[in-house]
């Protein structure tokens, strides 16, 4: 059986966010977070208004077992927490002595733009036991719904550009290429993210 379940925030669900989020785009949080990302990204799901938070996650079971995982937010609640978001990653990585890491978070800022109107995808993945399964595409229809819940009228994401598996799999849904964005650089590591829309009208 496999269905679409809203996040909780408990010790397992935590772990398996962190896992996937990192999965979504390994070398970019490695990059980003460096050994902190689990951690990271595990504090910040338990926690309430920030934008990893359990309240903007969705996961898709399957037989029983946490498969993959949807991470996105309205255009309110970006402007809303996004600076949230920053002090609360800036204050992991002074509390662990990471604080070289804590101008990066300037660095990303293109990512994630979007205007009114506007939903955005943040991360999507799915384990690789359960991939070609057609649970991304459940996860990301349940995402479009719930942005239409909302009344936007877009749904966008960044992805990289080096990922082609994950810019034909976007495609093939209805995401069209708008361009890409400025090269995020996060120390010695160079990033270049394209952004996709799709109109859910």
């Amino acid at each position: 059986m496999t269905k679409i379940i809203s996040a909780r925030p408990n010790l397992e669900m935590s772990v398996r966010f962190s896992e996937l989020l990192v999965l979504s785009a390994p070398s970019f949080f490695e990059a980003l977070w460096g050994p902190l990302r689990f951690a990271i990204a595990q504090h910040c799901f338990v926690q309430r208004k920030n934008l990893f938070s359990h309240k903007h996650a969705l996961f898709i079971e399957k037989e029983g077992r946490i498969a993959g995982m949807a991470l996105g937010c309205s255009f309110a609640e970006k402007r809303k927490e996004r600076l949230l978001t920053g002090l609360l990653i800036a204050g992991r990585l002074l509390l662990f002595g990471e604080r070289k890491r804590i101008p990066f978070l300037l660095h990303i800022s293109p990512l994630g733009e979007i205007g009114r109107g506007e939903f955005y995808l943040s991360n999507l993945a799915v384990y690789p036991e359960f991939q070609r399964r057609g649970l991304g595409s459940m996860l990301l229809g349940e995402l479009e719904r719930r942005a239409k819940g909302v009344g936007a009228d877009y749904l966008v994401l960044d992805v990289e550009g080096e990922n082609t598996g994950a810019f034909a799999f976007y495609r093939r849904l209805g995401y069209s290429l708008e361009g890409a964005l400025p090269p995020v650089k996060l120390g010695s590591a160079l990033f270049q993210f394209l952004r996709m829309r799709k109109c859910l009208k």
